[in-house]
Parts: C-alpha cells; sequence; structure tokens
C-alpha cells in the first residue's frame, strides 16, 4: 500500500497524468459529437446522427463541459497547494500569466475568426442584424463575460443573437471568471483549514441559491427559455468547481504517511463510478433546460462531486485496464489537442453546412451516407484546425509559458515525449486527408450543379410554420413541390427552364434561405429551407 502511493505521488509531481489527457479527450469528443448537426438531412434509421441526438439526450455535451469545470479545478489546486507545500506561499502573478498564456491566444484568435464569419454574412438581411447585434455587444467577447448574455437569454427584452462560433465562447467566459477569482479563494484556504472549509461552504451554498433563484426568474418566451437560463451563468458552476478543488487539495496531501483517499483502490469503486456515471448521464434528461425543477438544482452538485471522485480514483489505480487505455498515445494526443478541437468545432460545422449542404438534395447518395460525409468532415475539419494552431498558436505560447512563468513543461502539453508529437501530426494528416478526400467525392457526385436562390425577401408578419407546406409553396412557385427526405427539405419533378425559384422571394425571411439544386440532365429541381437561428 505504501509502495503503491509513493509512485503515485511522483507521478503527481511530475505535473502530468496522462489518465487525464484521455479522459479530456473523450470528454472534448463527447461534446462535439454531441453537437453534430448537419442541418439539412436526418436518417430515418441508424447513423452518426442517431448517435448525436442520443448524446443529446443525455446531455452529453453539458457533462462534459462539467467535467473540464472539475478537471480544471482539480489540477489548479493540486498545483498550488504542491508550490505552497514547498515554498510556503502562492505566486499570484505566475497564476495569472499562466493561464492568460494557456487561453488567451487561442480564445481571441477564435474570436477573431468568429467576427469574420459574421462579417462577411453582413451583406444579407438576416446577416445584417446579426452583424449589428454582435458590433454593439463585441465587450461580451473581449471581456469574456459573453455567458452573461445567453444567461438572461429571453429575460425582460434581451436576446441573444450571436452566431455559433461566437456563442460556444460562453464556456471558457465561466472558467476565465473562475480563475480571476481563484488566487484569492485558494490563498484564503490556505491560511487555515477552518477558513477552507468556509469557503468549500459558501461556494456550494452560493451555487445552489442561485440554481433556486432561476426556478422563478421570469422568462419573456418560454418556448425559446432553453437558450438562456441555469445553464450558461457561472454561479451555476461554483460548486463544481469547489468538487474538483477539494480533490485536488486531497490529491496534494497524499504522502507515504498519510493517504485521505486510499479507500479509492477497493476493487468494487470502480464499477460502482461506471454505474454512477450511467445513472448521472440518464438521470440528467431534460433538466438542463428550462422549465427548471429541484432536480436541475441538485443535479449539478451530484455530477460535480461524482466526477471529483473519478479523478481521485485515477490517481490511486494507475495500473487499472481503463487508465492503461486512457494513457494510451492517440488518446493522450487528442487530449492535448482538445482545445481546439472545442473551440474550433462550431466553425468547422459552419463550414460544413454552408459549402455543402446544397448537395443534398443529390438522389445518388444516400440519407445515412450524406450524414457520415458531413459527420467526416465536420469532425475532421475540427481535428485539423485544431492541430493547425496547436503547432502554430498555442504550443511556441506553452514554451514561452514554461520559461518564464515557471510553469512544469508537460503541464499543458509543451514538451511533450516526441511519440506524442509524431501521433499529432498523423492524426492532423488523417483529418486534413479525409477532408479533402469527402471534398473531391461531394465535388464529383454524379455532377450536381448548384444555383444559389439567395436570401429571402420579408414582406410581413412571421407565418406560424416553421416553414412553408408543399401546397403553399406549390401556389407560389405554380408547379407541384414534394417534401424530400431532409429537414425543410422539398423536390420539383419539373424542367429546370419551367420554374422560377426567385417566386420564394415572397416567403418570410425568419424561415431563412432558399438553396436550389439543380440535379443531372435538368429534369428536377431541389431545394430547402436552413434557418439563421437554430
Amino acid at each position: 500500500m505504501l509502495v503503491g502511493t509513493e509512485r503515485d505521488s511522483g507521478r503527481l509531481d511530475r505535473g502530468w497524468i496522462g489518465e487525464l489527457d484521455g479522459l479530456r479527450a473523450l470528454a472534448c469528443l463527447t461534446v462535439v459529437v454531441a453537437h453534430f448537426n448537419p442541418g439539412w438531412t436526418v436518417a430515418p434509421g441508424w447513423s452518426v446522427s442517431s448517435l448525436s441526438r442520443g448524446l443529446a439526450h443525455i446531455s452529453g455535451a453539458h457533462l462534459g463541459v462539467i467535467f473540464f469545470y472539475t478537471l480544471s479545478a482539480f489540477l489548479l489546486t493540486y498545483l498550488a497547494v504542491g508550490e505552497h507545500t514547498r515554498s510556503g506561499t502562492f505566486d499570484v502573478k505566475r497564476f495569472y500569466v499562466r493561464r492568460c498564456l494557456r487561453i488567451w491566444p487561442l480564445y481571441f484568435t477564435v474570436v477573431t475568426v468568429a467576427l469574420w464569419m459574421v462579417a462577411a454574412d453582413a451583406g444579407t438581411s438576416g446577416g445584417n442584424a446579426r452583424w449589428t447585434w454582435t458590433k454593439e455587444h463585441l465587450w461580451l467577447f473581449l471581456g469574456l463575460v459573453s455567458n452573461w448574455s445567453l444567461a438572461l437569454n429571453y429575460m425582460g427584452t434581451h436576446v441573444d443573437h450571436s452566431s455559433s462560433p461566437l456563442a460556444i465562447l460562453w464556456s471558457i467566459a465561466v472558467e476565465e471568471q473562475f480563475y480571476f477569482l481563484y488566487p484569492i479563494l485558494i490563498l484564503l484556504a490556505l491560511s487555515s483549514r477552518r477558513r477552507a472549509r468556509a469557503i468549500l461552504a459558501a461556494l456550494v451554498g452560493t451555487a445552489l441559491a442561485c440554481r433556486v433563484a432561476f426556478l422563478s426568474l421570469p422568462v419573456t418566451n418560454p418556448s425559446m427559455a432553453q437558450a438562456g437560463g441555469m445553464y450558461y451563468a457561472t454561479s451555476t458552476y461554483l460548486d463544481v468547481f469547489a468538487a474538483g478543488a477539494a480533490a485536488g487539495w486531497l490529491a496534494a496531501r497524499r504522502s507515504s504517511r498519510v493517504d485521505p483517499v486510499g479507500w479509492l483502490r477497493r476493487r468494487w469503486i470502480g464499477t460502482a463510478l461506471c454505474i454512477g456515471l450511467g445513472g448521472v448521464a440518464v438521470g440528467w434528461g431534460e433538466q438542463v433546460w428550462f422549465p427548471y425543477s429541484y432536480a436541475s438544482v441538485a443535479m449539478y452538485s451530484a455530477t460535480g462531486v461524482l466526477f471529483a471522485i473519478v479523478l481521485l480514483w485515477m490517481t490511486v489505480n494507475h495500473d487499472a485496464v481503463v487508465c492503461r487505455a486512457l494513457r494510451s498515445t492517440p488518446l493522450r494526443t487528442l487530449g492535448i489537442l482538445s482545445f481546439g478541437i472545442y473551440m474550433w468545432h462550431p466553425v468547422a460545422q459552419t463550414l460544413v453546412n454552408t459549402n455543402y449542404g446544397p448537395l443534398t438534395a443529390a438522389p445518388e447518395l444516400s440519407v445515412e451516407l450524406r450524414d457520415t460525409i458531413s459527420f467526416i468532415l465536420y469532425l475532421g475539419g475540427s481535428i485539423g484546425i485544431a492541430a493547425v494552431t496547436y503547432g502554430l498558436i498555442e504550443r511556441p505560447l506553452l514554451s514561452l509559458k514554461t520559461r518564464f512563468a515557471g510553469s512544469h513543461p508537460s503541464h499543458d502539453g509543451a514538451g511533450q515525449h516526441p511519440s506524442l508529437v509524431r501521433w499529432g501530426r498523423v492524426v492532423a494528416a488523417v483529418a486534413v486527408g479525409a477532408v479533402l478526400v469527402e471534398v473531391a467525392l461531394l465535388a464529383g457526385v454524379a455532377g450536381v450543379a448548384r444555383t444559389e436562390v439567395g436570401l429571402l425577401v420579408p414582406i410581413g408578419p412571421r407565418p406560424p410554420g416553421a416553414v412553408p407546406t408543399t401546397e403553399e409553396l406549390t401556389k407560389i412557385l405554380h408547379v407541384r413541390v414534394e417534401s424530400a427526405p431532409g429537414v425543410n427539405q422539398f423536390l420539383i419533378r419539373a424542367a429546370e427552364s419551367s420554374v422560377d425559384l426567385s417566386r420564394l422571394g415572397t416567403i418570410h425571411t425568419d424561415l431563412g434561405y432558399a438553396v436550389g439544386v439543380t440535379l443531372p440532365g435538368g429534369k428536377q429541381i431541389g431545394f430547402r429551407y436552413a434557418p439563421y437561428e437554430r
């Protein structure tokens, strides 16, 4: 028992636990797959979308975010307690420098790209409104407080109009706000155990109180309330951060004489944790979204505590099969790239949907195949862009962080083992290669040529339906319109020259825009509606 404890402590002292990189990879992939939204196809049978919908049903993306918050507090507290034990102090300036060098370069790069994407769409009616809102609320993203725009969405007169690549930054804003307060909290906690317990109780109590408050906050549009509220508020996650910090404190206090988490070596604990994780996943269901319940209030705390115990279990059971799998080089590589993958995946999804959506009307491709192609482009693009920006932006600055801020070289991925560098190049090459292959396939599918009809012109109040019916479209176009497999997708069985698609401009712009696709031979024309707001 004592030998095992010394080995575990030695691994922690080196500042990098390989299993945690593997967990980062799995959590990140869970979020990315759960967010997959081809936007135009829904396969009737099993497909990639089925997996995405399944993860969304159990709030897989939300669980991934909670895990990242728990892990962040765990690592920060472990390092802070270790630093205090060695030197008797905690260097606040060095802490802030490390966090800025780790988060800000990629964060503001993504903000710049996302702003460019919104500006590029500013020539359209819907794009103009979004660009105007984004310019007026740019301070939210520059000040790292954009999560509050989403948290207060549809409360009073406030409505958030951030694009998907900007909206995803809410989670980084929550984490940065926690980082801002963390040095004050950890210095107080390190000064005495009594203060540490008081801070822990205050964080948990504040989180519970704030979540209870969200049960009664007025929402002006209940049908859209899932876009705001409890889910995005920083205060919601205070007890999650507290759970991770407590676990990091216990891990840092382990020694050959005292092991407060040694009981986690019992054989049945791992099985119990797996069952607990499954129960939490199933239990979340719709608890994330409005209308909230007291179950929503409790689930955040329970999930944070469970993830904290999982992290502690990993530190004392490094020889377990699951830990060896998580330490594998491919998962560790994806773990190192996980921050970039998370930050770029909405950009990749937008690019895929914008550029290849019109081709989905082609009957030569089954719905399931179109789903798969879209997913490969999406995931490959996310990983490929992340690998490129890691090499160009993250890794050089992580090395700078190691040199000037006293961070351990392996803690954030800088100075990793050569095999990890090789695997990183392999992952990037495979991802980019997959994207190029799929692009070539799509470009050559049956010689399909697309015709952009353009954005529709608003003519009056928004109709009650999400999209026009086939009967309405038949009347507008003076030709028979049928529904086609897919979301908001229609098919016209007529010669191209006999249909005037410009008539579609009589439909209100809130419905989205129409994209026409001329099929081989010019015998059929397909089109779809892609909503502005998803």
